[in-house]
Parts: C-alpha cells; structure tokens; sequence
C-alpha cells in the first residue's frame, strides 16, 4: 500500500497520513511489535513538514495505536490492529452512509446505488 497525499481533498494532509496507517495497520503490516518509520523519514518520503508527520502521530498514539519506544522509534501497540479494523469500518462506513444519503438526494434508489457500485468496482477489478 503507498501513500498518495492529495493537497486538494478536504482532509488535512496529517489526517491523511493517520488514515494510511489506520489502513495498513488494520490490514497487517506492520504487525505489533514492529516500527512505522520516524518522523524525519516520513516527512522526507512524502515531502511534507515533518510537524505534519508530528501531528498524524500524535493522533496514532493517542488512539493507542503506536507507542514511543526511547531510542527505537515509534512501535505498532498489540492492541493496534483491533483498534484500527475499528476504526477502518466507521471511516469508510461514514463514506458509505455519505454516498447513500447523496443519491437519496439525488433520485436515486438503493437498488440503483447497489448496481452502481458492483458496476464500478468490476471497472476497477482488484479482490
């Protein structure tokens, strides 16, 4: 999974760094016990300040999901990956109820919204 920082979404730039690790997290790498990469890293990986990897980590540790480790970095909690599959599922669920409620707007049935969205994602293949 590679982070893509969108300056032109509505999401704050930390915010989007915080999901890409609530995501990749919640799939399984890095597992508990392993380092995300340090603040300096990041900032030079994405080409951000690093007071933006700051606050994205700051957000991660105090949802538990990292933890700071004196001389070795920041580290994946064992609690991480439930917190974050948690997380995942109201993130994207908000999505979803977003998307239904624009198409109620917008005339359209949730059958019509349904079809629209195995149409998509058989355009978009994947698993």
């Amino acid at each position: 999974m590679t982070l893509h920082l969108n300056p032109e979404l509505r999401l704050p730039l930390f915010e989007q760094i915080e999901r890409y690790w609530i995501y990749r997290i919640a799939a399984g790498d890095p597992a508990p016990g392993e380092r995300i990469p340090s603040v300096r890293d990041m900032a030079q990986q994405v080409l951000v300040h690093p007071n933006t990897i700051v606050n994205a980590y700051g957000c991660l540790e105090r949802s538990g999901i990292i933890l700071p480790r004196r001389g070795i970095g920041m580290e994946v909690t064992a609690e991480a990956p439930r917190i974050c599959k948690e997380k995942r599922e109201s993130l994207l669920g908000e999505r979803v109820r977003e998307l239904f409620s624009e198409a109620e707007q917008a005339g359209m049935d949730r059958a019509e919204v349904v079809r629209l969205v195995r149409d998509i994602m058989n355009q978009i293949g994947g698993k």
